[in-house]
């Protein structure tokens, strides 16, 4: 009897422990309403981030898997894209647009 009765409180802890921690969710800040002037040199780097150092637009823009180089789709870098099958990658991968 009070195994059954430690084994239904413990049951009925992980539910509640669970159940609290599915509906609170992520704390998100709201989005920021700072802006920032958008000079020359800024938009250099954040070409070069996006399209060299961090690589965004290998996963941000709509590539040609019909040639071999798997090139990025003339207009539509930064356009996001849906990941296909053959990357053998799990489930469906939709990286978004981030483009302005």
């Amino acid at each position: 009897m009070m195994k059954r009765l430690l084994l239904i409180t413990t049951l009925a802890a992980i539910v509640g422990i669970g159940g609290w921690v599915a509906m609170r969710g992520p704390t998100v800040a709201p989005p920021s309403t700072m802006k920032i002037e958008a000079t020359a040199a800024r938009l250099d780097r954040g070409k070069y981030l996006f399209e060299v150092a961090m690589d965004c637009s290998n996963c941000h823009s709509e590539h040609d898997m019909s040639k071999f180089t798997i090139p990025v789709v003339p207009g539509r870098l930064g356009a996001g894209m849906v990941m296909p099958k053959e990357l053998g990658l799990p489930g469906q991968i939709n990286p978004r647009n981030i483009t302005s």
